[in-house]
């Protein structure tokens, strides 16, 4: 029984412990779209070590013509967190509607700002699109490194369901410690 127990906790550990690793990589890919209100879709994403980056802004769409913005994300968005940003310079079929941003970054929280055609930096700051003759349409943003770890979102935390099967694990390891000295 001692030893079904401690095999139990420990494959569930490796488990969580695989979960956990599997939400970054080199390449993270947002599938998205933008409808004709003024959106503008903020993307974050985290990187662990200085390396250089590809972000690239694909649309599938031949009237969309997104531009994005990339931005150091401390919480605060403001004109001094702005990197970089690409409006009609990235390749494939519709090569003059996508976008691309090469640079090297530190390790940091980033945020990436997409938007459709004349799409003004003080309108990324905002999160409002003024332009009034925009169009519906579907993009793909792609991040990618050759070195480091990407991760979606922010800043990279624990998974909630991890925490609670790591937990319940040492909650079971307790109890059976706390049997062990009862006899």
């Amino acid at each position: 029984m001692k030893k079904e127990l401690v095999t139990g906790l420990l494959v569930g550990m490796a488990a969580s412990i695989s979960l956990a690793s599997f939400a970054s990589a080199n390449v993270i890919t947002f599938d998205s779209n933008i409808n004709y209100d003024h959106t503008v879709d903020y993307q974050p994403f985290s990187l662990d070590t200085t390396a250089a980056l590809n972000v690239h802004l694909e649309t599938f769409d031949a009237e969309f013509d997104p531009v994005m913005y990339l931005f150091h994300d401390d919480g605060d968005l403001s004109v001094d967190d702005y990197i970089a940003h690409n409006d009609d310079g990235g390749t494939a079929a519709w090569w003059w509607y996508n976008s691309l941003i090469d640079v090297e970054l530190n390790a940091d929280s980033y945020l990436v700002a997409v938007s459709d055609y004349s799409f003004s930096l003080s309108e990324a700051l905002s999160g409002v699109n003024s332009i009034n003759f925009a169009n519906d349409g579907s993009y793909r943003l792609e991040i990618s490194s050759l070195a480091g770890t990407l991760s979606a979102g922010a800043t990279p935390t624990p998974e909630p369901a991890t925490m609670l099967l790591f937990g319940t694990g040492l909650v079971g390891l307790a109890g059976s410690r706390a049997r062990r000295k009862k006899k």
